[in-house]
């Protein structure tokens, strides 16, 4: 793991240093100098959205598998990893930080904190490759050079054959985590919670990169947003950089030419979208000082 984390700082470093030689920077600048204080205002607003609906999911799922935490506990905690995870390395380190401190005084301890971690993340990604799978089925055939319903029932296949690969090694090695993951997404009225807050998050996710496009100048429709948004996030899922700089705007570059806009464009909006996550978790650093280790 720790290897991979290094590979992936590396790679994310290299795509940065790719983005800044390729990138038109007095077009970037142009437009970032665009942007209004409403598009920042209603920005900021969807992050804090986007923070306090994670962590009442995670909240939910601790309680699921018998981690008992309060509202404003996993509030706090929450604006708190999502802060170190834009400012340390790797992307991890605040939810690791945030299932140490979330140990719980009862004795279960921090093997149970960090499941409900793992797995309050592990509802956000499912959430997340739904609108990746969604985005692919609105791309263009001529995106595949083939028959898309072949490529997308290949994708399919594998993904299938993913999941029976890994459901055994899961049954086997991690019993517990197994009776864990169906406690928090199979009990009554567990997934239901869990698709409907996990969509609405990363919706959330969707609608600010829109509002972020829109306000440098480049504004996508939902079908367009659906197309190259999902994939953007998906590359801030890789154990890499800081809070998926560097990735995020070398996918965005790549993407944005699919819906009718320039790389640049892309570009821009990234950095805004990075911008404004950053600025919405400021409140935890004032976390940092204030709040106590239990």
């Amino acid at each position: 793991m720790k290897l991979v984390r290094i590979f992936g700082t590396a790679l994310a470093l290299v795509l940065a240093a790719w983005v800044v030689w390729q990138t038109d920077w007095s077009i970037v600048l142009k437009s970032l100098s665009s942007v209004s204080l409403v598009h920042l205002s209603a920005g900021l607003l969807l992050v804090q959205f986007q923070i306090c609906m994670s962590a009442f999911r995670w909240r939910y799922t601790a309680l699921s598998i018998g981690q008992p935490i309060g509202k404003w506990q996993a509030v706090r905690e929450y604006y708190l990893s999502t802060g170190l995870n834009q400012l340390l390395p790797g992307g991890v380190a605040g939810d690791a930080i945030r299932a140490y401190r979330g140990r719980a005084q009862d004795g279960s301890g921090l093997a149970r904190s960090a499941t409900s971690v793992i797995l309050e993340r592990l509802s956000g990604q499912i959430a997340l490759l739904m609108f990746v799978l969604v985005g692919l089925l609105l791309w263009p055939d001529r995106i595949y050079g083939t028959n898309k319903w072949a490529v997308l029932a290949l994708v399919g296949v594998l993904l299938a054959a993913l999941c029976l690969a890994v459901l055994p090694v899961i049954r086997t090695r991690f019993t517990g985590l197994a009776n864990d993951l169906s406690a928090a997404f199979c009990s009554v009225g567990a997934a239901g919670y869990q698709l409907t807050t996990s969509v609405l998050i990363v919706a959330s996710y969707i609608a600010l990169f829109m509002l972020c496009a829109d306000a440098t100048g480049g504004a996508l429709t939902i079908g367009a947003a659906l197309m190259v948004v999902p994939l953007c996030l998906l590359t801030m899922v890789l154990p890499s950089g800081f809070g998926g700089w560097g990735t995020r705007e070398a996918a965005a570059a790549a993407l944005w030419p699919m819906v009718g806009y320039t790389p640049d464009q892309g570009i821009a909006a990234s950095l805004l979208y990075g911008a404004v996550a950053m600025l919405g978790a400021a409140p935890s650093l004032m976390l940092l000082f204030t709040s106590k280790d239990r």
